[in-house]
């Protein structure tokens, strides 16, 4: 537990985008780095007004109470499609993979780190989502002051399991590509498909406005994420939680999700050098010379430096 907090710090202070503003002599980083951060904000404003409107949706149409039951599928389905894009090169073959393990850490804590930091790097997405969500679920429901705060941390738990089960999905892959040369195929054939998907849900809507089937599809909608709910278990340990204030949902939630965690990275963290070495062997060396030593020496000097001072702390 400690080597982990030590390593996630290190890797949260050298990758901070307020960090790197805050000591950089660079005015096209600076630049980038504000440009970056209003795009975000823009793009979470525009993820949070379409939430919305779902959720207005649902209230107008007297359905209201299956609000927390899209949410928590809506949240699942982008914590899992996000995780999986994401693994192959943020788990797997990442360009600090030589510096990291040379530090004083076991292979599932470098990775379970890894995991860590995404998951923290996500959050403002699904914190979109699950705000907007709220909202419109207090406006039409009436909730008790108690599921907010419910509400907002569970949602933070929440999106884990899928994430895991995207990062075990990565890892298969990317134990798979480590025998071969080719190791983005499968990644940029699922790009392709999510992307097509995205650009035909335009179509389906035009369709649905233009032929006045909006509500008749909101109802269908509805029971069919009740149904997906169902079989889904975060999901229905999270409805049940917000809407009943149910304490074994939410202890099982919380508990399932650290269990699979530890699990996965244990299993892991067996064949994470060999898979990564595999996979970097495959890479060109001008791939990974792109990480500049300046870069690299950051990270490390900040995990040796947490390091020393908890061997410090623990020895006095």
């Amino acid at each position: 537990m400690r080597d982990s907090i030590i390593l996630l710090k290190a890797l949260r202070l050298s990758t901070s985008q307020l960090n790197i503003f805050k000591y950089t002599d660079d005015k096209k980083k600076k630049s980038r780095i504000i440009g970056n951060v209003i795009g975000l904000f823009i793009l979470f404003a525009m993820l949070m007004a379409f939430c919305i409107s779902m959720s207005i949706g649902y209230g107008k149409i007297g359905i209201s109470y299956a609000i927390p039951v899209l949410g928590a599928l809506v949240i699942s389905g982008m914590a899992f499609v996000l995780t999986l894009f994401k693994t192959n090169g943020y788990l797997f073959a990442f360009r600090e993979y030589d510096m990291l393990m040379s530090l004083p850490f076991k292979a599932r804590t470098v990775a379970g780190c890894k995991f860590l930091s995404m998951y923290i790097d996500s959050i403002p997405w699904f914190m979109s989502i699950s705000i907007a969500m709220m909202i419109g679920y207090g406006i039409y429901e009436s909730a008790a002051i108690w599921v907010y705060p419910l509400w907002i941390v569970l949602s933070i738990v929440l999106p884990i399991i899928p994430m895991l089960i995207a990062s075990f999905i990565g890892f298969i892959i990317a134990r798979i590509s480590a025998g071969f040369k080719k190791t983005n195929i499968v990644q940029v054939i699922l790009t392709i498909v999510f992307i097509l998907f995205i650009f035909s849900l335009r179509f389906i809507i035009e369709d649905l406005i233009r032929n006045h089937k909006v509500e008749a599809t909101l109802y269908k909608a509805s029971q069919i994420t009740d149904d997906i709910a169902g079989y889904y278990l975060p999901a229905k340990w999270f409805v049940s939680a917000v809407r009943e204030g149910n304490v074994l949902s939410i202890l099982l939630l919380v508990v399932v999700s650290v269990i699979l965690f530890v699990l996965l990275f244990s299993i892991v963290g067996r064949s994470y050098i060999r898979i990564n070495s595999a996979l970097k062997s495959h890479a060109s060396s001008k791939k990974y010379k792109m990480t500049s030593q300046k870069s690299r020496s950051v990270i490390s000097a900040i995990a040796f430096k947490e390091y020393r001072r908890s061997e410090e702390h623990t020895s006095e």
